[in-house]
């Protein structure tokens, strides 16, 4: 064999290896940026599944928030209605309060004079009980005060 034909043969076997590696490195970028292209196509998908459930949350919450506000004012103002009636019964039930008082007092004060003149009266009826004894004879003295 020939020098040549063996140097031809180790440069074709080196030259053939060195193409074969490099289409594999060739192939395996490749396949990265198609795997990468592929993983970023389904991040992309799902981040717009995500924002869109996460949109569709975020609408559902100000739906009920807007909800919550709306009973929330219907309670308030049921309560300050609540109020006002309460502070109106309170009001008139001082102000009763207070002519039953006045009128209590009316009363203890007609009490006072009518026991003063009750006691008077007994009074006056033991004078003539006395009297009338005495002008029938049955007792000497009508005064023995």
């Amino acid at each position: 064999m020939n020098i040549e034909t063996v140097i031809v043969g180790i440069v074709t076997a080196v030259l053939t290896y060195l193409g074969t590696i490099t289409k594999g490195q060739a192939d395996i970028k490749r396949q990265q940026l198609e795997s990468e292209t592929n993983s970023e196509g389904m991040y992309v998908e799902n981040m717009s599944i995500i924002l869109s459930e996460y949109k569709e949350q975020v609408s559902g919450f100000r739906d009920e928030v807007r909800q919550l506000r709306a009973e929330n004012a219907s309670i308030k103002q049921e309560f300050n209605e609540f109020r006002k009636v309460s502070n109106e019964k309170v009001e008139e039930y001082k102000k009763y309060v207070e002519l039953l008082e006045t009128e209590n007092e009316e009363f203890k004060e007609e009490n006072t004079e009518l026991r003063t003149e009750n006691e008077e009266l007994k009074n006056e009826n033991v004078d003539l009980k006395l009297e009338v004894s005495y002008l029938k004879g049955e007792s000497d003295s009508w005064k023995h005060y």
